[in-house]
């Protein structure tokens, strides 16, 4: 199918490799067993162009700040929790408040318990 139009942004031609411009017409040819749709300028085009094209829509430019700043506040919603930490306990020894000081060869006597 075969259509004209005008674009907002600039394009290359499928065909010749020319930069068309922003607000000029082009040729969209869109194709049953192609995805995207091949455009060709005027020099390329099949036909002439229609005179009554209407000009591009004015798109507005996103309001980037107010998205992040949405994020952001939903990011906080779901931080991992902080892993709990690992504290070395003697055996007969029974766990209240701090645990005493643990030298480095009585690490490998004593099991490893977590602490909340």
């Amino acid at each position: 199918m075969r259509t004209w139009t005008r674009l907002g942004s600039a394009k290359l031609c499928g065909a010749c490799n020319a930069v068309i411009q922003e607000g000029t017409p082009l040729q969209v040819l869109t194709l049953p067993t192609v995805t995207r749709p091949l455009l060709r300028c005027q020099a390329c085009a099949v036909g002439p162009c229609p005179s009554d094209l209407p000009q591009p829509a004015v798109v507005q430019p996103a309001d980037l700040q107010g998205r992040m700043a949405t994020l952001a506040s939903v990011a906080v919603q779901f931080k991992r929790p902080t892993p709990p930490k690992l504290v070395a306990v003697p055996k007969k020894q029974a766990y209240r408040g701090e645990a005493p000081p643990v030298q480095p060869d009585m690490l490998n006597d004593l099991p490893m318990r977590t602490r909340r």
